[in-house]
């Protein structure tokens, strides 16, 4: 299912100031992935990390052949979940911040969620490119954060797995 864009930009942004917090509240340093290698500290750089590359106007080789763009984006739209164990692109590794804390990470993150908020509002027409989608805007960029964070709220188990539509 996609919903119009205005109730979804809404929903995601719902997600992001309501639900957000209140799940990494329940993350501990002690919390264990379901799948994968990161443990919680990275997990939160690591999302911190896709939030601020959404912000760069920065030329970045698209993995994927030109011709399956758009398919690879109709699934940032679609109700599909990340597959657990997806690996992770090389290309957050560089802009991964490293924390002291699992506290300090979660400050960061819940920080650079409202600069993507806002930067987002001022700058609604912004495009930049993400390695493995191509060049998003800002609807396919909201889309693409909330799955990627429902993607590891699960793993870390902040979540259940969404159930989809049979």
């Amino acid at each position: 299912m996609y919903l119009p864009a205005m109730e979804d930009t809404l929903a995601t942004k719902t997600f992001f100031t309501e639900e957000v917090p209140v799940l990494l509240a329940g993350l501990q340093t002690s919390s264990r992935p379901a799948w994968g290698t990161m443990n919680a500290i990275e997990m939160l750089a690591h999302l911190e990390a896709g939030l601020r590359i959404s912000m760069e106007d920065v030329e970045r080789p698209i993995m994927i052949p030109v011709d399956k763009i758009d398919r690879y984006q109709a699934f940032l739209r679609s109700d599909k979940s990340f597959p657990a164990g997806s690996p992770k692109p090389q290309e957050y590794a560089a802009y991964e911040l490293q924390f002291e804390s699992l506290e300090a990470a979660r400050l960061q993150l819940l920080k650079t969620v409202e600069d993507f908020l806002h930067f987002w509002r001022d700058q609604p027409h912004f495009t930049s490119v993400h390695p493995h989608f191509g060049r998003l805007d800002q609807i396919h960029w909201l889309h693409l954060h909330r799955k990627h964070f429902r993607h590891h709220f699960v793993q870390f188990g902040l979540m259940e797995a969404p159930e989809l539509p049979a």
